[in-house]
């Protein structure tokens, strides 16, 4: 299966921010890649376009995971649930999803991005 892995970033270079700090820190290449596979940007728009857009789907995304944590992802319905796991990359076409599944990894998704130590500004 073909997957992303975040590029390593060079603290002791200028003008990068760290990871922890922005999406910034993030190469080119990785923000085109992670735009076009959500579907946000085209194969053909460069990398410097790719970020304003990839900083607003984040931005929304934040803001629909505080609203899931208040709502029960058990009462989704299996259609809901599918289109909350593809806005956040969550593989849902795996052969053998089930509804369940869907559901585990999104709690999953949610506890990982909400804990304190996954703070991420964007």
């Amino acid at each position: 299966p073909f997957t992303i892995s975040e590029p390593k970033v060079d603290p002791n270079k200028p003008n990068r921010a760290k990871k922890s700090d922005s999406i910034d820190g993030l190469s080119g290449i990785f923000i085109k890649a992670l735009a076009k596979s959500l579907g946000i940007t085209t194969p053909w728009s460069p990398a410097f376009l790719c970020k304003g857009p990839l900083k607003e789907y984040l931005k929304k995304i934040v803001a629909a995971d505080e609203l899931l944590l208040n709502e029960e992802v058990d009462r989704m319905t299996g259609l809901e649930l599918r289109e909350v796991c593809c806005a956040r990359g969550i593989d849902v076409f795996a052969k053998g999803s089930s509804e369940n599944e869907m559901r585990i990894r999104l709690k999953e998704w949610l506890y990982l991005t909400n804990s304190k130590e996954s703070e991420f500004e964007i």
